[in-house]
């Protein structure tokens, strides 16, 4: 996360931002590969490699992406855009999925490490195609699209004046020697830790999967207590993941965008933490392998395909170095704390041992601890959706000091300038 940070405030550009970090990763799969196609079992080194390179990767390539589409897309049409993204990242899982599931069709597991190589190389190449369109674009709308706001009554799309060509967004602070660059290494986690915004967009953007990790572990354990063989209990499994991935493609295809445009994001931030209390509470009522499994089931496709859609909205409102860099530390460390959170009511509430079975499970304390979760978890959509709707009514961004700024790379047309060139709006559009 360090050497990102670094990367992004020296490379100044997405497309080789985007073609160092795909271009490592690449190069470290092929060298996993390589130690793969040697006679006899890999290296021990080989398995280290694969484990870090794939755990840093989730957590650098993804936010790395959605970074720049942030950074590109005007608040107006994030509504619109990124549902059917999320749509299409999940029919992506689904098919990675299946290509895990017969990978000896594809060449095994060295067959599964040239294709992660050439996953990273498109990556990079579309990114690459991505900005030049986006720059030929930009090139085209500049000088007409001012005009064409003012007879229209509205301001031009300001956060779509972002240029994949310049990622030095919030001042360019580029420092000499080693503590200056430790100190840039590291100031994601404290643009993190000292923007309330941003802390609460973290929050909320993870706080879901505390009771996600609940319901996860009691979906297990009815399994296995339904079923007795391995292979009965991994089809069971497998079912209810293909259930998650539909469920989730599907709200996110077809819910998400209606949902937003009625209620807006920062209501459709309460959307889960209600229905996940609601989940728990079915669960306290019923630990059935029936209900544990719909519970589990609403909770992921809400937040997979509906929180996740518009936690990412509420990156559009931040500046360049909040999108890239805290939003990786966020990634990395957002997922193992809610889990580490969620573990602690398994282990000490419901942990499922031989001398307590079958009353391990509590539901007064487990439904207690969910309700007092749910309710600190609204307080914080609270705050953040009244930032965001203020950030949205003044048309402002968060930047790196914790102040609302413009959006608007220029600044809009006089009212005297307006009416000398209202004429020229009408032919030009």
């Amino acid at each position: 996360l360090v050497a990102y940070s670094l990367a992004y405030s020296r490379l100044k550009s997405a497309t080789r931002l985007a073609a160092s970090v795909c271009g490592i990763y690449a190069a470290a799969f092929v060298v996993i590969a390589a130690a793969m196609a040697r006679a006899g079992d890999p290296p021990a080194w080989s398995a280290w490699l694969l484990y870090y390179a794939a755990e840093t990767k989730g957590v650098i390539v993804l936010p790395m992406l959605w970074s720049m589409l942030n950074d590109v897309t005007p608040p107006e049409l994030a509504p619109a855009i990124f549902p059917t993204l999320f749509f299409l990242a999940q029919l992506g899982g689904i098919g990675g999925s299946l290509i895990a599931a017969n990978a000896s069709h594809f060449g095994g597991e060295l067959g599964l490490m040239v294709l992660q190589v050439v996953a990273l190389v498109l990556v990079a190449a579309f990114v690459w195609v991505a900005c030049a369109l986006l720059e030929a674009e930009r090139s085209k709308l500049r000088g007409w699209s001012s005009y064409a706001s003012v007879e229209d009554g509205r301001r031009p799309h300001s956060t779509s004046a972002s240029s994949c060509r310049d990622l030095q967004g919030d001042g360019g602070r580029a420092g000499h020697g080693f503590g200056a660059a430790l100190v840039e290494g590291f100031e994601g986690l404290v643009l993190l830790c000292t923007r309330p915004y941003v802390l609460g967009a973290f929050f909320v953007s993870y706080a879901g999967i505390v009771p996600r990790a609940l319901l996860e572990y009691e979906n297990s354990i009815a399994g296995m207590a339904a079923y007795s063989s391995k292979e009965e209990r991994i089809a069971v499994f497998g079912r209810v993941g293909l259930c998650v991935n539909v469920g989730t493609a599907a709200l996110a295809l077809l819910g998400v965008r209606p949902i937003v445009e009625r209620i807006g994001v920062a209501a459709c931030l309460e959307i889960l933490p209600a229905g996940a209390l609601i989940c728990v509470a079915a669960v306290c009522v019923d630990r059935s392998l029936t209900t544990t499994t719909v519970a589990l089931v609403t909770a992921s496709a809400l937040t997979f395909g509906l929180n996740s859609p518009v936690k990412e909205m509420l990156y559009v409102r931040t500046s360049k170095d909040i999108k890239y860099k805290a939003k990786s530390w966020s990634a990395m460390y957002g997922h193992q704390l809610m889990k580490v959170i969620g573990a602690q009511v398994n282990l000490w509430v419901d942990q499922e041992s031989p001398g307590c079975a079958p009353g391990c499970f509590h539901p007064l304390p487990t439904l207690s601890l969910a309700i007092a979760w749910a309710a600190l978890w609204c307080a914080v959509v609270h705050q953040v959706g009244v930032v965001h709707r203020r950030l949205e009514r003044e048309d402002t961004i968060v930047d790196e000091g914790g102040r609302a700024l413009t959006v608007m790379e220029r600044k809009p047309l006089s009212h005297a300038r307006a009416r000398r060139d209202t004429s020229l709006s009408a032919p030009m559009r």
